[in-house]
């Protein structure tokens, strides 16, 4: 099982750092676990999204001005860096086979990578800014500004469904694997579960 966590920190007044740390077990140490500094990835802005492929290789990261970064953890190096999105980038993630990275910001779209290339090979927009989102590498369900659920197909660029949830903005978002229950919470100070229904 691998054990990492990733942190942001701020260390100058222009300098934003990625931290990497491995979570070393307690039965290697015979006492409690403690976290040990794999590398920091540095930002020239405040990074506002992060996300980490399944295989725990990769690392994405949004940026206050747009900016979306992909980072190899393994080597601590930036693979790609690309303008994405006008004003912040709200939500970023890898697709299951780590082939895609989806984007979405304060412009109101939807931005596509190829993770080998760095090139948005994609881009579908919304009438307002969606802040949050769960995709398996072709639909996407998304948390709007406006508190509704959006269901968009990536492939046909289009809105498939609209659900009422929030009375403000949708900021977080969780779904399982089975992709039938999502957990949502927003700025109505609300949590709300869903279950999917045939």
């Amino acid at each position: 099982m691998k054990r990492k966590l990733i942190s942001v920190l701020w260390r100058t007044t222009q300098i934003f750092v990625f931290q990497v740390w491995h979570c070393v077990p307690e039965e290697l140490l015979g006492t409690k676990k403690h976290f040990e500094l794999l590398a920091e990835l540095e930002h020239d802005v405040s990074v506002n999204t992060i996300h980490l492929n399944e295989a725990h290789t990769l690392l994405a990261s949004g940026t206050k001005e747009g900016t979306i970064s992909i980072w190899d953890i393994t080597t601590a190096t930036m693979l790609h860096q690309l303008a994405c999105h006008i004003g912040t980038v709200f939500d970023a993630a890898f697709s299951p086979d780590s082939r895609h990275l989806l984007s979405t910001g304060e412009d109101g779209s939807f931005k596509v990578i190829d993770v080998q290339t760095g090139m948005i090979i994609s881009s579908l927009a919304s009438e307002q800014p969606q802040r949050c989102f769960k995709w398996d590498g072709n639909t996407i369900l998304s948390g709007s500004q406006s508190g509704e659920l959006l269901v968009l197909d990536i492939l046909e660029g289009k809105i498939v469904e609209r659900i009422k949830g929030h009375t403000g903005p949708v900021t977080s978002m969780w779904m399982n694997e089975q992709c039938n229950s999502i957990i949502t919470g927003g700025e109505d100070r609300q949590i709300m579960f869903w279950k999917q229904q045939y």
